[in-house]
């Protein structure tokens, strides 16, 4: 991910996530992106937990799961790792990732 990539229209990220995203992302790049995947998208997060599409764009819907959209507003959806992993225990899912650490 390139900093031109960064979020340019925020729904219900608060700003201190979306520069938590940004730093990720220049780091990233400057690592030669040479590392875990740090976002994913409404499909990919319902593909992982195997549940609809529709049940993510819900729970980002109702503030539950923290996103950003990329775009012009009516871009992508996208969903931190972090944000992920701690919605997923609050919701009481077991561990999402191999050698993930415990959220706190």
């Amino acid at each position: 991910m390139t900093p031109s990539m960064l979020p340019t229209v925020v729904d219900s990220a608060p700003a201190e996530l979306l520069l938590k995203w940004r730093e990720c992302a220049i780091n990233a790049h400057l690592k030669g992106l040479n590392m875990v995947q740090e976002t994913y998208t409404v499909q990919q997060v319902a593909d992982l937990l195997h549940v609809h599409a529709e049940t993510v764009r819900r729970a980002i819907r109702s503030k539950e799961l923290p996103a950003a959209r990329f775009g012009d507003g009516r871009g992508q959806w996208v969903i931190s790792r972090v944000e992920l992993v701690q919605w997923w225990a609050r919701k009481g899912g077991g561990k999402l990732f191999e050698n993930e650490e415990p959220s706190e």
